[in-house]
């Protein structure tokens, strides 16, 4: 009955505001068509790797190198000639990432009996979605704000790239919690995985190298497509 109730408090609240209710009833409507959702992830996922995976081989031509190189002077004039191919790389992920966690969330909500009995989790799954949310904002920003528009000493950068790598490292781990403890069809490997980017990113502040942040960006991306699989074809 409260779960009635507020959902006809929401609706009061939209129909006095008609544009808010009718953006609201369109997002909703693509939404709720799964093979929308499963065909843009997937087409997202193979853009960005495609243009990522571009953006290394036209640097190396220009003397880029992984061992030497970190992952943002793939954004800058200094390093490649195409350094919007590697900030669009970074806009498109990051909105892919978001519906990945937004998505990812709903199957996960789906396994939950009840939110009394499995609170932790329940809650969890929900912080884990607003931290992956954030890490996926964290990365366009990383593709706005590249190495050529840093920002006053390069704040806006650093702040970007701290976020998406903080965020993405996090949001994996504490999914892969609920994954691993929830009774979701979801195998429990999928949560294991998520323990590997934060190892990786607590390496990688202990001992900063750019070997060590293209290893994080690699973990990430490992744990990554898996889960972009599993929701994308189960």
């Amino acid at each position: 009955m409260e779960f009635i109730k507020n959902i006809f408090q929401e609706k009061k609240i939209l129909e006095k505001f008609p544009l808010l209710y009718s953006f609201k009833s369109r997002i909703s409507n693509v939404w709720n068509y799964p093979k929308t959702i499963k065909t843009t992830l997937m087409t997202g996922l193979i853009i960005y790797l495609f243009m990522l995976i571009g953006s290394i081989i036209i640097a190396k031509f220009f003397g880029y190198r992984i061992i030497s190189h970190t992952i943002s002077k793939l954004g800058t004039i200094s390093s490649t000639p195409l350094p919007l191919m590697f900030d669009s790389a970074c806009i498109t992920g990051g909105i892919t990432t978001m519906m990945l966690y937004c998505s990812l969330s709903r199957r996960v909500r789906l396994s939950f009996q009840n939110k009394e009995e499995e609170g932790f989790d329940y809650k969890l799954h929900r912080y884990s979605t607003i931290i992956g949310i954030l890490g996926s904002l964290g990365i366009i920003f990383v593709g706005i704000f590249s190495l050529d528009r840093k920002g006053p000493r390069g704040l806006y950068h650093s702040v970007s790239s701290l976020i998406a790598f903080g965020g993405f490292s996090i949001a994996l781990f504490t999914f892969g919690i609920v994954i691993y403890r929830c009774n979701s069809k979801m195998p429990k490997i999928l949560g294991i995985n998520g323990l590997i980017p934060l190892i990786t990113l607590i390496l990688n502040c202990i001992l900063p190298s750019p070997l060590l942040e293209w290893i994080l960006l690699f973990s990430i991306l490992t744990t990554l497509i898996p889960l972009f699989y599993w929701i994308s074809f189960r």
